[in-house]
């Protein structure tokens, strides 16, 4: 909490929260309005005190970084959300990320907002060349079972279809923080 208050003071910091998932891992969940707050939360990260102390409690060869660029003009970060699903992959060969990108919309309009439960949904990019879809939700119950509802739907499957599954990557995170 130290250290969110910390974030809290900075310019271009939109939202933070720490996350668990079922393993036992856990992640701060950052948005800044620009990429270049991010490098003003870095210096943050190598002077603070209050992140001292927190990465005193973490083993520093489990860090991993992972920066999405968002692929929506019109998001915004919920109000309230408890949990999230979070997908990284990478595109099988000779699909393009417009397509992937509609046929996306496609799925927020014609499945995941008929949800109460669905407050955001998101597609970006990872510095690999990887893509993410991130759906965030009421409840991490109703989010998981929305998410494997991707099977049963048309949008869905086509959407799951655009996506390597040999690299696809599928983990649901509750909020801690």
């Amino acid at each position: 909490m130290k250290f969110e208050t910390e974030l809290e003071k900075m310019e271009g910091v939109v939202f933070h929260c720490l996350v668990r998932n079922y393993s036992g891992v856990y992640a701060h969940v950052l948005f800044v309005q620009q990429e270049k707050d991010l490098e003003a939360v870095q210096q943050l990260l190598n002077k603070s005190d209050e992140q001292s102390s927190l990465f005193y409690l973490t083993d520093e060869l489990s860090v991993q970084r992972q920066f999405h660029k968002i692929h929506k003009t019109d998001f915004k970060v919920p109000d309230f959300f408890s949990c999230m699903e979070c997908g990284t992959f990478s595109l099988k060969p000779h699909k393009e990320w417009s397509q992937l990108v509609e046929i996306s919309d496609y799925l927020e309009k014609e499945y995941l907002y008929r949800f109460e439960n669905t407050q955001a949904h998101l597609l970006g990019t990872l510095a690999e060349g990887r893509g993410s879809e991130i759906t965030f939700g009421t409840t991490l119950g109703q989010t998981k079972n929305i998410c494997m509802g991707y099977f049963d739907t048309y949008w869905g499957r086509e959407l799951l279809g655009m996506m390597d599954e040999k690299d696809l990557q599928l983990d649901f995170w509750y909020l801690i923080a």
